[in-house]
């Protein structure tokens, strides 16, 4: 029952998500959202000083594609080498190369133009943030897992509280140093945490289907 409850709640979460995205995108598509990008940036960047730029730039590059690349296959040998957990190694794989491919076709579809920044050069189109998507794929599916094997709550809420706070913070170092708007950063968070609780609804139904099988083998 429990794990039913689990399942509905991934699900209806994995819903509304997708709808908070769906705004999103269409008040970028229609230009509805200059307002909300402006007063965001403002209290950002507002924030700029000499000591705080390079810890931006810091947690940017984190989120780049080299890093991510590196801390994925630290995660991917946890997986396999300490918890021997192939089902969820599987997992993280989809989540994260799902989370790319999407992320290539909403900017190829929106092909909104990058901001104009003083502190990055960047290519390619703005919306969703790809960095954002992806922190939000490798730290969120990294947080699902790891506190699944969690031996306490309060481990589990450490491991929740650091994954998410690194997602904050390469979201907003994005801002920061202008490579991205805020909806941007938004749309990329909802897209892929939409994405990653379908793929819990996916990898627990699964689960439960084997488990279920294996019981009446028995």
């Amino acid at each position: 029952m429990n794990e039913f409850k689990r399942v509905r709640g991934a699900f209806g979460l994995a819903v509304l998500l997708t709808l908070g995205f769906a705004l999103i995108a269409m008040m970028v598509r229609y230009e509805k959202i200059a307002g909300f990008d402006s007063a965001i940036i403002s209290v950002i960047t507002g924030l700029r000083s000499s000591a705080l730029t390079p810890v931006m730039r810091f947690f940017s590059a984190i989120g780049g594609g080299t890093v991510s690349t590196i801390l994925s296959f630290v995660m991917l040998g946890i997986l396999y080498l300490i918890f021997r957990q192939r089902r969820e190694l599987i997992f993280f794989l989809f989540v994260s190369v799902g989370s790319l491919l999407i992320n290539s076709l909403f900017k190829n579809l929106f092909q909104r133009e990058r901001p104009i920044s003083q502190f990055v050069e960047e290519g390619g189109f703005s919306f969703p943030s790809g960095q954002s998507m992806a922190a939000m794929a490798l730290y969120g599916t990294a947080a699902y897992l790891l506190a699944r094997h969690a031996a306490s709550t309060k481990a589990k809420i450490v491991i929740i509280a650091i994954s998410l706070s690194m997602v904050v913070i390469i979201g907003a170092s994005r801002i920061y140093l202008g490579a991205h708007y805020p909806s941007d950063i938004m749309g990329g968070y909802s897209a892929t945490a939409a994405w990653l609780c379908l793929s819990v609804v996916l990898f627990n139904g699964t689960t439960g289907t084997k488990k279920r099988r294996m019981t009446a083998d028995m």
